[in-house]
């Protein structure tokens, strides 16, 4: 007969925690405690692989990414505002080529000014009469005029010491420069700087002197005067706190732009425009101090785009193809999307060359070593005057250990990316970081400088 077994009755017990430790046996009679260890062995074997071959696979990609630079890279210098070298020939042919040359930098460097006005100096020749700029539209239509009246130093030296930190970022002398460089060529119609930013956190009072000239009427005058003194007590007392909020373009409500608009007629459209821009710049500034960082910088660049259109438009009543010189944030410049994630100034420049059967050239300025000027008014650290540079810190957003690491052998040099694009994802260059490849993808050329110094303010 067959043999029928009972079922087994399991224990509710715990097992006793002996049991657990203790080795049983399996079918081919190794312990499981054995089995475990040897597999535990092998994943550990695994991991220590897999790290030993990525560490070499990283190595590999590193030396690799080097040599490319290396390759593409040529030797640059800069005395008495001229560039010099195989690099100097190398921007000037490719900025020349180009309807757009833009520069992206990290602000408070003097390097990044003085190799822009050097660079600028030589690209006049081929139509560069157009220099776009970090600024308020109604900044810079003000200004232009009474900077080719005189010395561009003399006017912005007189301005920064009525408006302190009214102008970003025309309160470093180099900036300034760059500026006198901009304006040599002989004016045609149009304005040569195109102002084309939000208006400046510390520039209204500047604005409201303005709009005092212009309001006519009792009531106008009456409105105009209050909301003056408000802006200028404001300011004092953001100065004195070191305290932001309390400066008017923050602190401002909604009511308050209606009530100016309506201080002003139809008719008064230059002090309409002034309310107007100042509102923009309000809701622009409102978004960044209530941490909406990516609607802030959205809005932002259609400002940008838009201010650029506004001056591009009539520009190109006049010619073919306008050339234009730019010089702004690098995100602002970057090809693509940036890393704010918004697809900016510099992206719209490059499709719109593109579109006349033009090019746009992208360069980055980028400093391996050296100290820079961080000073923020409201924060008051005089210390971050001359802020020392750890390029791994300040130039987060990109991945830029390569060329701080190609900066070692020479003070200044100018690398062309191009050539690494088609090599990106094939055997030459197959694991280059995405941060990499994404400066690789938004600039054409970067200047490295080995050592930079601190832009100086007025």
């Amino acid at each position: 007969m067959r043999r029928v077994h009972a079922p087994v009755l399991y224990s509710k017990r715990p097992k006793r925690l002996g049991s657990f430790l203790s080795p049983r046996r399996d079918t081919f009679g190794k312990s499981t405690f054995a089995i475990h260890r040897q597999r535990l062995l092998a994943t550990c074997f695994l991991v220590v692989a897999s790290a030993i071959f990525a560490a070499a696979q990283s190595a590999e990609t590193d030396t690799a990414l080097l040599s490319e630079l290396k390759k593409n890279s040529h030797a640059l210098s800069i005395g008495e505002g001229q560039l010099s070298g195989e690099g100097a020939e190398f921007l000037t042919a490719e900025a020349g080529r180009a309807q757009f040359c833009l520069v992206g930098e990290e602000h408070g460097f003097a390097e990044n000014s003085i190799f822009a006005a050097a660079l600028l100096r030589r690209i006049h020749q081929v139509g560069y009469k157009y220099f776009a700029s970090e600024i308020g539209k109604l900044t810079t239509g003000r200004l232009e005029p009474a900077a080719r009246q005189t010395n561009v130093r003399e006017v912005f030296a007189e301005f920064n010491q009525r408006y302190p930190f009214s102008l970003p970022f025309f309160n470093w002398r180099e900036e300034a420069d760059l500026l006198t460089v901009a304006l040599g060529p002989p004016r045609g119609k149009l304005p040569t700087w195109w102002g084309i930013d939000q208006e400046f956190f510390f520039s209204p009072i500047y604005h409201f002197e303005r709009l005092r000239q212009l309001a006519k009427t009792p009531d106008s005058q009456k409105v105009v005067g209050e909301y003056y003194e408000k802006v200028r007590t404001e300011l004092a007392r953001s100065r004195e706190a070191h305290n932001p909020q309390s400066a008017f373009i923050v602190s401002a409500k909604p009511d308050d732009f209606k009530n100016l608009e309506a201080a002003f007629s139809d008719k008064d459209t230059e002090a309409r425009e002034i309310v107007r821009a100042l509102q923009e710049s309000w809701q622009i500034y409102q978004k960044n101090f209530r941490g909406e960082q990516y609607v802030n910088n959205l809005q932002r660049s259609r400002l940008l785009k838009r201010n650029f259109m506004s001056y591009y438009d009539e520009a190109h009543k006049l010619e073919k193809q306008p050339h234009v010189f730019f010089k702004f944030g690098a995100a602002h410049i970057f090809r693509g999307r940036n890393y704010v994630n918004v697809f900016d100034l510099g992206n719209m420049a490059s499709e719109l060359a593109e579109s006349q059967g033009a090019t746009s050239f992208h360069i980055l300025v980028l400093a391996a070593d050296g100290t820079y000027n961080k000073y923020i008014p409201f924060i008051g650290n005089e210390a971050d005057k001359t802020k020392k540079l750890d390029a791994q810190s300040v130039y987060s957003y990109l991945d830029v250990k390569p060329f701080v690491t190609l900066a070692e052998s020479a003070d200044w040099q100018v690398i062309d990316l191009r050539p690494l694009r088609p090599l990106l994802g094939t055997k030459q260059l197959s694991q280059v970081p995405r941060g990499f490849t994404e400066v690789i993808c938004g600039f054409d050329a970067v200047v490295v400088v080995k050592q930079a110094h601190p832009s100086s303010l007025f």
